[in-house]
Order: C-alpha cells, then structure tokens, then sequence
C-alpha cells in the first residue's frame, strides 16, 4: 500500500487547522502546527514532507518570512517543496517579494469546509 502524502497545515486559528487537518485526512496524511516554529519542528522530526499549507499571518514569524526561508535551503526540507498560502488579506503586506508567484501559490482563507 502507497503511503499517503504528507501535508503540513500551519494555522494559527485552531478551529481552521482543525477543519483543514480533518478535510485532508481523506487522501493525505495533515501534520498539524500552529506556528513557523512548530513548523520547523515538524520539518525536522517528519521529513521528507510532500507540501506545506501556510497561513500568511502567523504569530511572530509570519508565513512570507517562513517560506523565505524555506526557498533559502536554510530548512530541513527541499527549498523547490510546494507551498500552498492562506491568506484572509485581499492585498499581501510589503515585502510579500519574499517568495516570487512562481514558488508559491495564495488562497484566500476565507472558504467554507462545510458540506453543502
């Protein structure tokens, strides 16, 4: 049996980490954080992850400076994994060059995980 893919969903909002882990558990293996440093831990202790689910607005180090960092190869993770952005901004804050459109894809986080 193919193992599934690790996503790793970092929300800060525990209600919506939570509807998003539950949501992913169906095809994927959701590894919770609710923080960048909760992220680098799980990028340490998990690795290899198959993809990353950002909030831009993190409590203290936010989700632009953390991808960043991954792109950088500072991390303990390929610098090329896929990110995918949460973002409940309509307009990303300056400096939001941290990460090009081509390495990062941004959803808005305001979306519904609820069964029509």
């Amino acid at each position: 049996m193919q193992a599934r893919p690790k996503i790793l969903v970092v929300e800060d909002d525990l209600k919506l980490r939570e509807q998003l882990v539950q949501r992913l558990f169906h095809g994927f293996r959701p590894i919770p954080a609710n923080d960048a440093e909760g992220l680098f831990s799980c990028l340490r202790e998990e690795h290899p992850v198959d993809a990353i689910l950002l909030d831009v607005l993190l409590p203290g180090v936010d989700g632009l400076s953390v991808c960043k960092k991954i792109r950088s190869g500072q991390e303990h993770c390929p610098s090329n994994i896929p990110i995918i952005m949460l973002s409940a901004l309509s307009v990303l804050p300056t400096g939001s060059q941290a990460c090009t459109p081509a390495q990062m894809t941004i959803l808005p986080s305001r979306f519904s995980l609820q069964n029509s």
